[in-house]
């Protein structure tokens, strides 16, 4: 897949992330409004760091002409941020794989 724009983000201080993005502009059916509406398909591919790509893609209802392909980009990344922290933070708290208390144990 080839990927256009480069971008290096910083989404924290002195936190980087390095991806390359691509913009599509796609139109989606609404069934239950019975209208067609615009939507823009942001894609990210990103090295991991065993060296794989990582492709991740997101829809969004903002468009070019409302912001520039790096403040979009940049808040697809705030967001990554977001659900890596709560995705590490289950891993750490064992929710990931459910090792939580029976609702009996509580009540002993």
């Amino acid at each position: 897949m080839t990927i256009g724009n480069k971008f290096l983000l910083e989404i924290q201080p002195k936190v980087f992330l390095l991806a390359n993005y691509h913009f599509k502009n796609l139109w989606i059916v609404n069934n239950t409004k019975m209208q067609v509406e615009q939507r823009l398909l942001v894609i990210r591919k990103i090295k991991t760091k065993h060296g794989t790509d990582e492709i991740n893609f997101s829809f969004t209802n903002a468009n070019l002409e409302q912001y520039t392909e790096h403040a979009i980009a940049y808040m697809q990344a705030q967001r990554f941020f977001v659900e890596h922290c709560i995705k590490e933070s289950k891993q750490i708290l064992g929710l990931d794989q459910f090792q939580t208390p029976k609702w009996i144990a509580w009540h002993h």
